[in-house]
Parts: C-alpha cells; structure tokens; sequence
C-alpha cells in the first residue's frame, strides 16, 4: 500500500530516508488540475534548495490539446540537470503521459490528492478506481484540459503508481 502523507514534517522526512537532498533524485509530482502540485513543488524545492520545472512551461496548447505539443527546452533543461548531477522536482498535470513522451522516469513519485470535506475533490474526474464514472463525466464535460486529464487517469492510473499520495485539505478555500 502506498503511503499517504497529511503532515509536511512527515513529508519532509520520508523524502530524506528516500535519499532525497543525499543524492541525484528525479522526483515527479503529478495530480488533477488545482490539487496544490505547484504549491507542494516549490515548497519540496525551497525545503530541499532543488530546483523545480512546471511542465506547463513548456507545453503549446494547441488544438485544445494539452500534452501533444512539448517543447524542445524542457528535454534540454532536463537533460543539463542529469549532467551536472542534480536533484529536481518535475511537476504538473498528466506527468507520466509527457514523462513517456521525453523518456524520463522518475525516482520518487508523489500523487497529490486534494480533499475537501474529507472527500476526494477531483474524484469524478480522476478515480480511475471507478472508471464508469469518469466516462460518464467525460461525456458531460465541456472543458477540454478536463477530458484530457480524466482520460490520462483512466490510461495511466498515476494514483497507483505513486511512492507517496500527498492529502492536501483544501476546505475553507
């Protein structure tokens, strides 16, 4: 089972018995759109003194297709971090989709979950654990990036894949 972590210490900690800060680590953090990927990155980054790539840098939107359209930049700022043996954090939504497309894995692996009400905010669009219900949002869903995320879920299944699920409690916001 995968660990789930609520506690930013805790966090902290796990991350360091993992060799993070001690070695050359690729690590990935991937979630559903608004699940706090950014806010968790730069502060993994900021705690760690790594630096941080937001994938959506270097992604064209183009036909309304998010992960389609890389960037070259993004496989040659990837490419002088491995060189000079550094540690960083790669972050944003559909990761493993446009990891595959550049040939990157990565070393640790955190999903973020955010919760609202103890609930699952982004369920319905990203349980791959309950596929008919994301298909049945997909066929409701105007909003493109939406679509695509929730297909990536049901493809990739990044919850399962995960080292870490972070929870991330955003009532009140």
């Amino acid at each position: 089972m995968t660990l789930e972590i609520t506690d930013n210490a805790l966090l902290l900690k796990t991350l360091q018995d993992l060799e993070m800060g001690n070695k050359k680590v690729v690590v990935g953090v991937d979630g559903c759109f608004r699940a706090g990927k950014s806010t968790l990155s730069y502060f993994l980054g900021y705690s760690f003194f790594v630096p941080v790539i937001n994938i959506d840098q270097f992604i064209f939107r183009e036909n309304n297709q998010y992960s389609d359209h890389i960037r070259p930049e993004l496989k040659e700022l990837i490419e002088f971090y491995q060189n000079n043996q550094r540690t960083f954090v790669i972050e944003g939504t559909c990761l493993l989709n446009i990891l595959e497309k550049i040939n990157l894995s990565t070393d640790i692996f955190i999903y973020v979950k955010a919760l609202k009400m103890g609930k699952w905010d982004n369920a319905d669009t990203c349980d791959h654990a309950n596929p008919e219900n994301i298909i049945r949002n997909i066929e409701n869903e105007s909003y493109p990036l939406a679509v695509e995320v929730a297909k990536y879920h049901l493809k990739y299944k990044p919850l399962d894949k995960a080292s870490l699920i972070y929870l991330r409690t955003i009532d009140g916001e």
